[in-house]
């Protein structure tokens, strides 16, 4: 990845951070274990999912010309 990507890349997921911050518990971020918890479920529950949408959107389609194996 280039320099500009990278930056790019971390500009947008301070942002992201920055609206799952917002969408945390304040009592479940107060030690590592529970950071640990609200990133999974973050990750889980939003970031994953709209990552395996956004790839599997982007699949080549079959043409239906190649043989079944």
């Amino acid at each position: 990845m280039d320099a500009q990507k990278q930056e790019r890349l971390k500009a947008c997921l301070q942002e992201v951070a920055e609206i799952l911050y917002e969408e945390s518990e304040p009592a479940a971020i107060q030690d590592l274990e529970g950071i640990e918890k609200t990133i999974r479920g973050h990750l889980l529950g939003h970031v994953g999912p709209a990552l395996g949408h956004f790839l599997s959107a982007r699949l080549p389609t079959p043409s239906g010309d190649e043989s079944e194996s």
